[in-house]
């Protein structure tokens, strides 16, 4: 990040090309899960770690989650948390942790009445115990659609509850992406991109005061095209 410059990362026989997959980091370094290859979905998982330029895989207990891409997956604090996600026929709503100490995954139990549709291609950020997801393309009687819907899921107590929203609020979406704003300290995040409808990508963004339960639109100044 200090000079600009890209290196090619080694990759090992059995790190498959793919897309749809997600990373999450922690101390040990950047993990690398499932996804989408040409002979089918994955659920492996690989780690790089500082200072190395090569990934290496996991060895972790045989009950894990389903193959699947377009799911998310956040850490917090020694685990790192897998939600959602698609196989080639199945949406997900599942929630998975990993001990990134031991490497041992654990279903999570949903102690809730309520939780979300199973969807893919949500846009997810952990803050503090807590899990905020918001759009994805789900799963109905009716066939497919995209989501707007907000949702936050209590790691702690295994409980999903639906956030009313307030302000600005974004559009349909799905395949976009969120991240804290960590500099304010005051539980605000960003949300931008995605795709609102089969064709069209959006470029737009929003800012979510989860103590308001309010969006607002930051004034933007250039920025990438819309794209996905």
């Amino acid at each position: 990040l200090a000079t600009g410059t890209w290196s090619r990362v080694a990759q090992p026989s059995g790190l498959l090309s793919r897309d749809s997959q997600q990373m999450c980091q922690n101390d040990d370094g950047v993990y690398l899960l499932g996804g989408s290859s040409d002979t089918g979905k994955m659920n492996d998982v690989w780690l790089l770690r500082p200072g190395e330029e090569v990934f290496a895989r996991v060895s972790e207990n045989v009950e894990r989650p389903f193959a699947r891409s377009g799911h998310n997956a956040v850490t917090i604090g020694n685990k790192m948390l897998v939600l959602f996600g698609r196989d080639n026929s199945t949406f997900f709503n599942d929630v998975w942790a990993m001990n990134m100490d031991t490497n041992r995954w654990a279903s999570i139990t949903i102690n809730s009445a309520v939780s979300p549709t199973p969807r893919y291609g949500a846009a997810a950020v952990a803050n503090g115990e807590l899990i905020i997801v918001h759009g994805g393309y789900t799963s109905t009687s009716a066939g497919g659609s995209y989501s707007n819907e907000l949702w936050v899921f209590d790691s702690v107590r295994g409980e999903w509850s639906e956030m009313i929203q307030y302000g600005s609020i974004p559009s349909a979406r799905a395949f976009h992406q969120m991240g804290l704003l960590m500099s304010e300290g005051d539980n605000r995040f960003l949300l931008i991109g995605g795709r609102t409808d089969a064709a069209k990508a959006t470029n737009d963004a929003f800012v979510f005061n989860q103590e308001e339960q309010r969006w607002s639109k930051p004034t933007l100044e250039g920025g990438p095209a819309s794209a996905v």
